[in-house]
């Protein structure tokens, strides 16, 4: 349970995301960011001009204010701000709502409301109450407080100057057999189903093995029905010395903001109970197992394989390109391409991504990946855009050989090193028919993707051009 000195950074996903949606409410973030003082002074931290950035931010990356703003001042300064002096400048600025949501979430009373003014209490009768609640339909909702006394049950304590959140709304029509409750959604998010976790049980038969469609690291995905609509959910599975909360929101965080049609779409979410991301089912599954199969008929032919290269490299490139900072996403691998009715991919599982500050490089202290598909550099840390270009590389070899990234019954467990020092024909998938030119021509450039030093690789509008021309 959060406490009140947890830093604001680490606040869960849930609570942060209530907090975002009550925060984006009439832009009460204003009011919290012009009083938010400069570490061991008085001074404001933020001016007019970081309102301005902020907002712009917004407008680009798609994304509500207050979520920026938290982002921004909780990793902020040596002494990140608390839980603690959050609930202080809510209380201070007047936020009641949020000032209440967070004490709630750390176990204190709810903040002392003024005797008078727009944030006065006033009591309103039950009757009213039931009216207010019948014409919710129709328009925003006036948020009423928790009664302050048992013995006073006809009454009810709201403020006079009410607050509206209507984000619970389901926003996806096709889906709205299912019940969309438990976290609230802020206005950047409310494309997204909010999901219970019983419903996802049912609609799983209980994570039953018989709909498991795949596991990895972090967790498994489990095909289900969704209304009329069927659906894969990944279930995060506890671990140790894992943040699986911050893969968690890292995810939706980067899905709702990156959309294009080679990234897989995620339809919603569930943090009840459990961590469970819900995503567009994929019919035809991952790559590396399509790949793998040899029957007749459901082989994977060149043009295919070039096309699904294609659409791999123009997704990867997207988040490299898409906005101001990169966004590397760190485990680009053949299990992680899902491939829709028609094997257009999509690239998915975006828990590691990682946004950089240049097109160069940041340090990280831990290795994450996966280590078939890993760069050399990315064992010491060292985070680039080549590393996804690397990852690519060795994608490109699995298409080519049609042998999976890592065999230990095999000379040279990894794909690399096996292949390593042969010439493209014999590699060469049998079990299909590669014209010599192209095959040739993809061969030079997944080893261009694998150079050790990572200058010497191309980025990936220049792998995407490559392809275009191969295939």
């Amino acid at each position: 349970m959060p406490t009140a000195d947890m830093e604001l950074r680490h606040l869960p996903p849930q609570n942060r995301t209530e907090l975002i949606s009550i925060l984006e409410v009439r832009d009460s973030w204003r009011s919290l960011i012009e009083i938010i003082p400069q570490e061991g002074a008085e001074t404001p931290k933020f001016t007019a001009e970081h309102v301005r950035l902020i907002e712009n931010a917004s407008l680009v990356q798609k994304r509500s204010c207050s979520e920026i703003l938290l982002e921004e001042w909780g990793t902020m300064g040596r002494k990140r701000p608390d839980l603690e002096l959050l609930l202080k400048l809510l209380t201070k600025a007047e936020l009641l709502r949020a000032a209440d949501y967070i004490a709630s979430v750390i176990g204190l009373n709810p903040a002392a409301r003024p005797t008078d003014g727009p944030a006065a209490p006033v009591c309103v009768s039950s009757e009213m109450r039931v009216i207010a609640h019948d014409n919710s339909s129709v328009g925003p909702r006036p948020e009423t407080s928790t009664e302050s006394d048992s013995s006073h049950s006809e009454q009810t304590v709201i403020e006079r100057k009410p607050e509206f959140n209507d984000c619970n709304t389901n926003p996806t029509a096709h889906l709205q057999e299912t019940e969309a409750v438990g976290c609230s959604l802020s206005p950047a998010e409310s494309d997204l189903l909010v999901l219970k976790f019983r419903e996802l049980e049912k609609a799983t038969d209980n994570f039953s093995e018989a709909n498991k469609l795949g596991e990895g690291a972090f967790g498994a995905v489990y095909a289900c029905a969704l209304g009329e609509k069927k659906a894969a959910v990944k279930k995060f599975n506890e671990q140790e010395d894992v943040d699986l909360q911050a893969l968690f929101l890292n995810e939706i965080q980067s899905l709702k903001r990156y959309r294009h049609k080679n990234l897989l779409p995620l339809l919603g979410y569930s943090c009840d109970v459990q961590l469970c991301l819900v995503y567009e089912f994929m019919p035809n599954g991952c790559l590396q197992e399509k790949i793998a199969l040899k029957d007749e008929g459901k082989i994977l032919g060149t043009d295919e394989r070039l096309q699904i290269a294609v659409g791999t490299a123009e997704g990867i490139n997207y988040l490299h390109t898409a906005f101001d900072k990169p966004l590397i996403h760190r485990d680009v691998k053949s299990a992680n391409i899902l491939l829709d009715a028609q094997l257009i991919p999509k690239l998915g599982d975006f828990g590691l991504v990682r946004s950089i500050s240049s097109g160069t490089s940041n340090q990280t202290t831990t290795a994450i990946g996966t280590s078939a598909y890993m760069a050399p550099e990315a064992f010491r840390g060292d985070i680039s855009i080549k590393m996804d270009t690397y990852s690519f590389g060795v994608v490109l070899l699995e298409l080519l050989s049609g042998l999976p990234p890592y065999d230990e019954d095999r000379d040279g467990c990894d794909l690399i090193t096996h292949l390593q020092d042969l010439e493209v024909e014999e590699i060469l998938d049998k079990a299909v028919k590669w014209e010599p030119e192209r095959a040739s021509a993809l061969y030079e450039l997944a080893l261009s993707c694998l150079e050790n030093k990572k200058a010497a690789r191309p980025n990936m509008a220049q792998v995407l051009d490559r392809l275009k021309k191969i295939s």
